[in-house]
């Protein structure tokens, strides 16, 4: 079940965080990070120890809506992953992914929203546990 916060102006309703242990150090996991992303619907970028991942679209969606294939296609969700080496060799990743939904009117969430959304944040994370692996 996914965290809910509390909307309002640009605050996320749905996120969550996760942190995990691998054995890669950390440049080889940015690495594996980027390629892992390199698709065409991600938006990257990367400062420091952080890699920031977009994806989906805060205009089609609020057109298209939540209960058609085109704006559920299209949830604007983002992770943003940290990276830092681990006392035990190695790094620590820490992962936040959340809606980008953005400025809203109400926090209330309407039909199907909270599983699409969760939908498109767990294949985000799932992204990111796999190109952890060695």
């Amino acid at each position: 079940m996914e965290e809910q916060g509390r909307g309002g102006i640009g605050n996320p309703i749905f996120h969550r965080s996760e942190t995990w242990f691998t054995p890669l150090s950390p440049e080889d996991l940015k690495a594996q990070f980027l390629e892992a992303f390199s698709d065409r619907r991600y938006a990257v970028k990367t400062t420091g120890d952080e890699i920031q991942v977009a994806t989906g679209s805060k205009a089609l969606y609020k057109i298209w809506g939540n209960l058609i294939s085109w704006g559920q296609n299209n949830a604007p969700v983002g992770l943003t992953l940290s990276v830092r080496p681990s006392l035990e060799g190695g790094s620590e990743v820490t992962a936040a992914v959340f809606d980008r939904f953005g400025w809203r009117l109400t926090d209330k969430t309407f039909f199907g929203a909270e599983e699409n959304f969760t939908s498109r944040m767990d294949g985000l994370m799932q992204t990111a546990r796999t190109a952890s692996e060695l």
